[in-house]
Parts: C-alpha cells; sequence; structure tokens
C-alpha cells in the first residue's frame, strides 16, 4: 500500500466534508417535512435516504481518517528505519575516516622513517668512506716506512 501525500488526504477530507455539509443541510430541510407529516411516503422516504447518505459519508470520513492513521505510521516506521541506517552509516563513516586518518599519519610516518633511513644510511656510508681512506693511508704510510 502506498502512502497518499497530505494534499490527497487534505483533497479527501474537503471533499467528505462538503458533502457532509450539504447532506446534513438537505436533512435539516427534510426532517420538519417528514416529522410534520410522518405518514406521507416521499417525505419519509427523502429523510430515511439523507439519512443513509450522511451515514455514508460520515463512514467514509472514518475510514479516510483510518487510513490517515495507517500512513502516519507507516511514515513514522519508515523515518525510524531511515533514522537507524543513517546512524549506522555516520558510525561506519566515522570508523573509515579514523582508519583513513591512521593510513595517512601512517604513509607520513613511512615517509618520515624513509627519510630518517636514508640520512642514516649516507652518514653511515660516510664514515666507511673516510674510515677506508685512513685505514687506507694508515696502512700505505705503514708500508713505506717499513719497506725501506
Amino acid at each position: 500500500m502506498s502512502v497518499k501525500s497530505p494534499s490527497e488526504h487534505e483533497n479527501l477530507f474537503d471533499s467528505s466534508y462538503k458533502r457532509f455539509s450539504i447532506i446534513l443541510e438537505e436533512l435539516t430541510n427534510s426532517y420538519p417535512l417528514y416529522k410534520l407529516n410522518p405518514t406521507y411516503s416521499k417525505f419519509y422516504n427523502e429523510y430515511k435516504k439523507q439519512c443513509t447518505q450522511l451515514k455514508t459519508v460520515k463512514d467514509a470520513i472514518f475510514l479516510y481518517k483510518n487510513n490517515l492513521q495507517k500512513d502516519s505510521v507507516t511514515l513514522k516506521d519508515n523515518v525510524k528505519d531511515i533514522n537507524a541506517k543513517i546512524t549506522l552509516l555516520n558510525d561506519e563513516n566515522k570508523n573509515l575516516t579514523d582508519k583513513l586518518n591512521n593510513l595517512q599519519e601512517s604513509d607520513y610516518a613511512a615517509g618520515g622513517e624513509l627519510i630518517d633511513k636514508k640520512f642514516l644510511y649516507n652518514e653511515f656510508f660516510t664514515e666507511n668512506v673516510v674510515l677506508s681512506i685512513i685505514v687506507t693511508c694508515i696502512t700505505g704510510y705503514l708500508i713505506k716506512k717499513y719497506s725501506t
């Protein structure tokens, strides 16, 4: 069952209340004639017909009211479901945002660690080159000193 729009409900109620007012006015006009002449069948039939029409319109109004209440409950349930889904999505979005931030921070940390590793590598390499030059110079000096 689809939910009717507010304007559809409003149109149904407006037309029913207009019909109700018209029938009620006709009933108030025919009632005195019926009461004055209860044995005359034309007045009696007209009065009963308008009573029946009034009851039909009244039943229709109660039916519309019931449908409006059902639609309200349906909309309320739909809103609850949508709100629950939005809450779940917001929680999931928060978790994913936290994960993304952690990954970005770890990416920056990994980049910083790479820079640190390169610096340490260059420092050790420079120390080793300097140490190799010193060892070569000392070795050359010792060979020269003891070979002569």
